[in-house]
């Protein structure tokens, strides 16, 4: 099958997979369904704007990468900007304590990358009730929400289950590491590549091991999985840490480039190098920092009380060896040499 056969397969399975992803209609119904981006407010002079910022994992390069587009978009906009890290998806109590904490030095605005689609509910509805505007970005709450920058972790998913599909020749043993559990962006993502990969009769996929979104973790559930299926032919993974302990395993255990095919959602750096080593043949990267970009955009001009759309849609790709060296990687990670730094 070609990839653009391939391609259109899992374009025409996304809006059915829709559906299954439960009391989220509003998410997928929003009129302005493919914006792009929003356009940089005018701050007035003398005016004092603090944007309080809420992410889950901070270690992880997707979150550095947006950490860098909101750090460096409040400063272009002029405004305060504060971030805080729940230190990994297992910490929802941690966020929100964080949250509620920041609800009572009434920020004027708020900024929620979410721990939980449904754990941060009940919070982020105390934000509302405060009259605090908030803008979630990156994981879809399960309640109504007014304003969204947002990506579909399922058509993520099936895109990286597309192009594992093409690397492996359509057959073989598939392994799947889709990262923590209990996170809806890991289940989305997982969801949306197993739809994909289930269309394939001759793909077995043999082992499924959640788990932290840490190197370490990538690394040793890998090693056990080499160990049980040495004719293992590709592998799905969560994002940019888990994806470099499976090359550390890979690499370990003696894989030549491509004699197991990995499959990865984002593109940072060390990511990158991996797929032009050929130890990873498909990456689907997120433009993390234009998000935050649009998220602080948003957020301030609802600090100025403009009209805003209700979604902001991010939009994505597959990238591969075949096409990294035209892909344009601007949007996706910091400058050499920023160091994020706690508030």
């Amino acid at each position: 099958m070609t990839r653009r056969k391939m391609l259109w397969l899992a374009l025409l399975a996304v809006p059915l997979a829709m559906l299954l992803l439960g009391p989220v209609p509003e998410l997928w119904a929003a009129e302005d369904h493919y914006a792009a981006a929003v356009a940089a407010p005018k701050v007035p002079a003398g005016k004092k704007i603090r944007v309080v910022v809420f992410i889950p994992n901070g270690p992880d390069p997707y979150f550095q990468s947006k950490w860098y587009g909101y750090e460096d978009e409040a400063k272009r906009l002029g405004v305060t900007f504060q971030i805080f890290d729940a230190g990994g998806y297992a910490f929802l109590s941690k966020q929100i304590q964080q949250f509620e904490d920041a609800i009572q030095t009434k920020p004027d605005a708020i900024i929620l990358n979410a721990v939980s689609s449904t754990g941060m509910v009940p919070t982020y509805k105390k934000a509302v009730t405060a009259k605090i505007p908030v803008v979630v970005d990156n994981i879809a709450l399960r309640t109504p929400v007014a304003v969204q920058v947002m990506k579909s972790d399922y058509e993520i998913g099936m895109l990286n289950g597309a192009g594992l599909a093409e690397a492996i020749g359509g057959k073989g043993k598939v392994a799947m590491l889709p990262g923590p559990p209990g996170a809806d962006a890991a289940k989305w993502r997982y969801d949306g590549a197993l739809e994909y990969l289930r269309r394939f009769k001759g793909i077995k996929v043999v082992v499924t091991k959640w788990s932290a979104s840490d190197p370490a973790e990538g690394l040793k559930n890998m090693e056990d999985i080499l160990q049980a299926h040495p004719d293992l032919k590709g592998v799905y993974c969560f994002g940019g840490l888990i994806q470099q302990g499976v090359v550390q395993a890979l690499k370990a255990r003696g894989k030549k480039p491509g004699d197991v095919m990995v499959s990865c959602q984002d593109i940072a750096k060390h990511q990158e190098q991996a797929l032009r080593e050929g130890y990873v043949q498909v990456l689907v990267p997120n433009t993390p920092v234009n998000m935050a970009r649009d998220a602080m955009r948003l957020a301030v001009k609802m600090a100025l009380g403009q009209k805003v759309p209700g979604m902001t849609w991010n939009r994505t790709v597959i990238v591969t060896p075949k096409n990294v060296d035209s892909y344009d990687f601007d949007g996706n990670n910091p400058p050499e040499g920023w160091k994020a730094k706690l508030n």
